[in-house]
């Protein structure tokens, strides 16, 4: 309940958690579709956030090692790196 309010409320950490239940049925009735989409979303918010903090297009890039150190420090955060995992995933490559 708290993951549904939070994610109504657009923290992108909170799609990204009842994403994950949904994929996977964690605590609840397994669902891909809706997983997916809030996982998605949750990708949508991080690569915006990325943007908008850094000015880099997370997308923009096939590899991490094309990244500058900078940037890769920063995306070692636990939040952002099983964000990207769950895209890899679901079958969204960047």
């Amino acid at each position: 309940m708290c993951y549904g309010l939070a994610t109504a409320a657009g923290h992108s950490f909170a799609k990204y958690e009842l994403g994950k239940m949904d994929l996977y049925g964690i605590g609840i009735e397994q669902n891909q579709e809706l997983g997916t989409e809030y996982c998605l979303d949750a990708y949508w918010d991080f690569r915006a956030s990325v943007e908008k903090s850094y000015g880099f297009d997370v997308g923009s890039s096939v590899y991490v090692e094309a990244l500058s150190e900078e940037i890769r420090e920063q995306l070692r955060r636990p939040y952002d790196v099983s964000i990207l995992k769950s895209v890899k995933k679901i079958g969204m490559m960047i």
